[in-house]
């Protein structure tokens, strides 16, 4: 016999910040199985052990898909894919520069921050900074995003280097 799966609380926000580890999540409707969904994070854990070198970076889910999503995949710990590429900033939707430089991975230090999370009825917002992650080649790594619910999502990035970069937005 088919069980329905739980639904939410009916008085449960959309929307929650999990200030402790760093990540955010935002929903369109909590009760909707087909809800629009943003998960970000910007954690102070940096890359170490189980982390990624991926602060700033967010994934979205829309009625019952994948959008925007991490790529690469884990095989085994330690293994050329994981070190070139499934851990690197790159293989995530957050900011490199030239020609895929990202943040420091194997870094305990190489963490972010959640520095604003509002949220409303129709509009949540959240703001990182992973500046220190980029281990001084970025003299500012902010990004907001914002979600307007139900479906629609701005991004904003406000970078700064000590010297010219190319900078480029990843997506997956």
């Amino acid at each position: 016999e088919a069980v329905d799966a739980p639904a939410a609380p009916p008085d449960m926000a959309p929307a929650a910040l999990f200030e402790s580890v760093g990540w955010v999540a935002m929903h369109s409707d909590l009760a909707d199985p087909d809800r629009t969904s943003v998960y970000f994070k910007s954690s102070p854990y940096g890359a170490y052990s189980h982390s990624h070198a991926d602060q700033n970076s967010f994934t979205l889910h829309a009625r019952g898909r994948p959008i925007l999503i991490d790529a690469g995949y884990y095989d085994y710990h330690g293994s050329p894919h994981g070190r070139a590429f499934y851990r690197q900033t790159r293989a995530h939707n957050a900011i490199t520069h030239d020609d895929g430089q990202g943040q420091r991975d194997g870094d305990r230090g190489a963490g972010g921050r959640i520095v604003e999370f509002r949220h409303s009825d129709r509009v949540d917002r959240v703001t990182g900074d992973a500046t220190a992650a980029y281990g001084g080649a970025l003299t500012r790594a902010l990004r907001t995003v914002i979600f307007l619910r139900p479906h629609h999502v701005v991004v904003y990035d406000a970078l700064a280097a000590p010297q010219p970069r190319r900078w480029e937005w990843n997506a997956h």
